[in-house]
């Protein structure tokens, strides 16, 4: 990080919004890797903005499907959407196959948050098309995960469960660093088998002590904590929500504190302790998380009784 400032201060000083450009990328990824997502979220504005001045395109289109994915964190669907399309063109028109394929991972994501299989579902293919054409092997795990939550939500249990074995597998022999912990944690949810979900619990919890990017705390906790509930274990469950509050606690986002509050209270729920501040909290939270079009989490919290 103090590089990626460093260059920044640097082209600041010369006045190159080319440069600056360049420099807020780096700084960019810096922050996401570090969980610090609303940063990351102002640098790549910041980014944008500095290269779509320059005429830096090359630089805009590169860190477009960053951009679309980080508002995410910030419970910006719409946006979501909307830049992760126009990152998704850009990209085509440019012959930029890997900044398509972070495009479609935005696509899917805010497929997946909105459960809206229908919509997320035609990137796959697309997404691992580009992955044998490319060799980049490390995101073939985050195409086939994704995938996978994506036919749970479609109905289609046994094939998620198949899908995530099958990215479990690519995730040991490419991208461990770089999406383990985040397909241990989905890959726990889809398979029914006690025994196989606790070691890919187990085993996800043991590599988030180790140094590695952002979103695995992320998505690794916010599964978790799913698979924990499912199984009847809401004291677990509370421990991976509070597990994700310290992670973030140094810059929470709308999303976290949502998927941390919305884990502490399905426990309390689970074990018998919801009171009714609780579950007034859930039920208004819930409410919200829809109206933004968050309809995986707000699922389980309207019913609450």
């Amino acid at each position: 990080m103090q590089e990626h400032r460093a260059a920044l201060s640097l082209a600041e000083r010369v006045q190159s919004p080319a440069l600056v450009a360049r420099a807020l990328g780096g700084l960019a990824d810096g922050f996401y890797a570090q969980g610090q997502m609303r940063s990351a979220v102002e640098a790549l504005e910041r980014c944008i903005s500095a290269a779509r001045s320059a005429g830096a395109a090359s630089v805009e289109i590169a860190n477009r499907p960053m951009a679309a994915i980080a508002e995410c964190y910030m419970m910006r669907l719409d946006a979501v959407r909307e830049m992760a399309e126009v990152a998704r063109v850009m990209a085509r028109q440019a012959h930029n196959p890997r900044a398509e394929l972070i495009a479609l991972h935005g696509l899917m994501v805010a497929a997946m948050e909105a459960s809206q299989p229908q919509d997320g579902l035609p990137h796959v293919d697309r997404a691992r098309a580009i992955v044998a054409e490319l060799g980049a092997w490390r995101f073939e795990a985050e195409n086939v995960i994704f995938g996978a939550e994506l036919q749970a939500q479609a109905g289609d249990a046994a094939l998620a469960a198949d899908m995530a074995r099958e990215a479990l597998a690519l995730c040991r022999e490419h991208s461990m660093a770089y999406m383990g912990p985040a397909t241990f944690g989905i890959a726990a949810r889809l398979i029914d088998d006690p025994g196989e979900r606790q070691a890919l619990l187990d085993e996800g919890d043991a590599l988030l002590a180790a140094p590695t990017l952002g979103h695995n705390h992320f998505f690794f906790r916010r599964y978790a904590i799913e698979a924990e509930l499912a199984a009847g274990r809401p004291e677990e469950a509370r421990r991976h929500a509070l597990a994700l509050a310290q992670y973030a606690e140094r810059e929470p986002t709308p999303l976290t504190d949502l998927v941390v509050r919305r884990g502490v209270l399905l426990a309390d729920a689970a074990a018998g302790r919801m009171t009714p501040e609780g579950r007034a909290e859930l039920s208004e939270r819930g409410s919200v998380a829809r109206r933004l079009g968050f309809a995986t989490l707000a699922n389980a919290m309207l019913p609450v009784a």
